[in-house]
């Protein structure tokens, strides 16, 4: 992620863009980004407020995001494989987190897509 991308198509986008690349192990805490982009934190904090986001909700936007594309895509035997990749500790918190985000359990998803 650039300095240029970000004010070219918007500080909200670049960062989704950006994390969306990454491996969810790998992602930067926002103090280690703003250093990769060499800004201050209040002027990406600011940046992303006019914009009616923050790095936590983004983070949260783009794992939910990779959950369901994982989920949808076949390639995972079991849901537990799924929390595995996306680093959460167990399938229990996965299950519980999915719920939260999307309204319904990663189980019900897998039956019914068009449940979120």
């Amino acid at each position: 992620m650039s300095q240029t991308s970000s004010t070219e198509h918007g500080w909200k986008a670049a960062t989704v863009e950006y994390l969306s690349r990454l491996p969810v192990r790998d992602w930067p805490t926002q103090r280690e980004l703003v250093r990769r982009l060499s800004i201050s934190e209040h002027v990406y904090r600011e940046n992303l407020q006019r914009e009616g986001a923050s790095y936590k909700a983004l983070k949260k936007e783009v794992r939910l995001n990779r959950a369901i594309h994982l989920l949808s895509s076949g390639c995972y035997r079991s849901i537990g494989e799924v929390a595995d990749d996306m680093e959460f500790c167990d399938e229990h918190s996965f299950r519980k987190m999915f719920k939260r985000w999307a309204g319904c359990s990663p189980s019900l998803y897998l039956l019914r897509p068009d449940a979120i």
